[in-house]
């Protein structure tokens, strides 16, 4: 035990080796996250019509809608439906009275889903 003294107590150096490649690991796939989420980001909000009732950033993850009278409530939940989307309106107090939709985009989104949802946002507010 006098040879290594220096590793009593503490973890094996080979432990701690394979801690360090397994931690540069996943900063290497969460930096892959990140990008695939930023293109993501851009190419969601690209196909996005640009109406005041629509607030999204292409830096940010969320998008708010905020339907401003009822028919364009349902319409927005008649064309997502349709693209086999099922929307949870939030209903707050004072909020819209057909309530509004919050999107997440995250990295794991297929470019086919954003551009389904970009299109039915788009199809209910086109008239």
């Amino acid at each position: 035990m006098a040879r290594y003294r220096m590793w009593a107590g503490s973890t094996a150096p080979l432990l701690s080796a394979m801690a360090a490649v397994e931690a540069s690991l996943q900063i290497v796939s969460r930096s892959r996250r990140v990008a695939r989420l930023q293109e993501n980001l851009r190419f969601f909000h690209s196909r996005l019509p640009q109406r005041p009732e629509i607030v999204s950033h292409p830096s940010t993850p969320v998008t708010s809608i905020y339907p401003s009278h009822s028919k364009q409530t349902a319409a927005l939940n008649r064309f997502l439906r349709r693209a086999k989307i099922f929307p949870s309106f939030i209903h707050y107090l004072n909020g819209p009275p057909g309530g509004f939709l919050r999107l997440a985009i995250q990295s794991e989104h297929r470019p086919s889903d954003l551009r389904s949802l970009a299109h039915a946002v788009s199809e209910s507010f086109s008239d």
